[in-house]
């Protein structure tokens, strides 16, 4: 009877030794894991800084794809790779541009699963669509009229401030160009606009498409003022490549309306 308690006692412990050693595996394998997510998060970021180099913001790119395949709920590795797409698609022109702009559109969509009230994954749908309705043709760029709306309406409840006026400026710019009869307004354009500027005072982004369409309405004074804070001002930090192009952007402006004799000296 002792032997068969024995060896009752012997069969237990052997299990529970080999739940033990499962459960060191798993544990491991898990550290395992989210060491591999935390260097390829680090390794991303170190690429991302270096966006201006068009190379490391796709290995950037590449390396936020990896973060996704590891872990789909990573919200802010999908807003960072949603905004390296952008990023790289406005560097690009032709297939390539659009094929950045789309898949901005799946990861977004993808992410608000995990995520239905992320403000960044709104606002970059948003904007994804809105670059897309730029390369399209007229029905498929009207066809996207209503979701940018839609998108940035959401971002506008979530965190107006988002994105330095992100919304205002989407929506300021969508009213600009769209014809009136399609729901075109200039003075809903320059509200929002005004509201981007004041939200994002260093988002020289802001102030661009504000020009643009004072220029448009032969205000050239307003526009030459806010070009010159652009020129005059300091970038965001973490848009210094951004900048860059907007800032030459602005020098451009102003050298067009100092050519205009209706600019005010």
């Amino acid at each position: 009877m002792k032997i068969i308690l024995s060896l009752k006692y012997l069969k237990v412990k052997a299990a529970l030794l080999v739940l033990l050693i499962l459960s060191s595996a798993t544990n491991q394998g898990a550290g395992a894991e989210a060491d591999e997510l935390a260097g390829l998060k680090a390794e991303a970021e170190a690429l991302f800084a270096q966006r201006q180099d068009l190379d490391r913001a796709a290995e950037a790119a590449a390396c936020f794809r990896r973060v996704l395949a590891l872990d789909p709920t990573d919200q802010s590795a999908a807003v960072r790779l949603l905004r390296v797409l952008v990023w790289l698609g406005v560097q690009s022109d032709g297939p390539k541009e659009q094929a950045y702009y789309q898949e901005a559109v799946e990861t977004a969509r993808t992410a608000l699963i995990h995520h239905p009230d992320h403000p960044g994954l709104h606002y970059w749908l948003g904007a994804a669509y809105g670059l897309l309705a730029n390369q399209a043709g007229p029905w498929r760029a009207m066809s996207l009229v209503e979701p940018i709306k839609k998108e940035m309406t959401k971002v506008l409840e979530l965190d107006p401030g988002y994105e330095y006026g992100g919304a205002d400026r989407v929506l300021g710019r969508l009213f600009t160009k769209l014809p009136s009869f399609l729901g075109g307004d200039k003075t809903k354009a320059e509200d929002h606009l005004r509201k981007a500027v004041g939200l994002g005072p260093r988002y020289w982004l802001n102030h661009l498409y504000l020009a643009d369409l004072l220029i448009g309405q032969k205000r050239i004074q307003e526009a030459r003022d806010l070009l010159q804070e652009v020129m005059s001002s300091e970038p965001l930090p973490d848009y210094r490549p951004e900048s860059a192009e907007w800032r030459e952007a602005a020098q451009k402006l102003l050298a067009s309306t100092s050519a205009d004799p209706r600019a005010v000296k």
